[in-house]
C-alpha cells in the first residue's frame, strides 16, 4: 500500500468564492463555515491573526476582496491536510 499525501489548494480567484455551489456558498455567514471546515480547531486563532472576528455574522457575498483573500487563507489552513498551496495569497 502506497502512502498518500492529503493537500489543500487556497483557491487563486477568491472572486468567485460567493458564486461557489450556484451561490448559495456566499449565502452563508463566514462564522457558520468556519464552523463547517476547522478541522484543526484552529478557527479562533486564525479569526484573530487574519482579523476577521468582527465578519463572522456577514454573508461570504458581502465581503470584500481583500477580506474574501484573509478568508480563503484561512479555511485553507483549518482543513487537516499534509500539504497546502498558497499560490499568489495576497492580491
Amino acid at each position: 500500500m502506497k502512502n498518500k499525501l492529503k493537500s489543500q489548494l487556497k483557491p487563486q480567484y477568491v472572486d468567485s468564492l460567493p458564486k461557489s455551489n450556484k451561490g448559495q456558498f456566499g449565502e452563508q455567514l463566514v462564522g457558520d463555515v468556519f464552523q463547517k471546515v476547522d478541522e484543526r480547531n484552529k478557527k479562533d486563532e486564525l479569526a484573530e491573526r487574519l482579523e476577521l472576528n468582527h465578519l463572522m455574522d456577514r454573508k461570504i457575498k458581502d465581503l470584500s476582496g481583500g477580506e474574501l483573500q484573509r478568508f480563503a487563507i484561512a479555511i485553507t489552513i483549518m482543513k487537516d491536510v499534509d500539504v497546502y498551496f498558497f499560490d499568489e495569497p495576497t492580491s
